[in-house]
């Protein structure tokens, strides 16, 4: 077992996650892309309060083929 950073974005008034299923095996680039995507929703008319963005790590089991 490794530990991976599951990206999640949530929007609107009310936190709705959205599945990017985006997954980091660094949590400095979890972190890039996050707020990579933060300033992309504010750059297309949204506004900072409305979206949020998290990187929770998860335990992932990798197998070798």
């Amino acid at each position: 077992m490794i530990t991976v950073f599951l990206l999640m974005l949530m929007t609107g008034p009310d936190r709705q996650v959205s599945s990017t299923n985006m997954v980091f095996m660094d949590l400095q680039q979890c972190n890039f892309y996050a707020a990579r995507l933060v300033k992309t929703y504010t750059n297309n008319g949204g506004s900072a309060e409305q979206i949020m963005t998290r990187c929770v790590p998860r335990q992932a089991k990798i197998v070798l083929q």
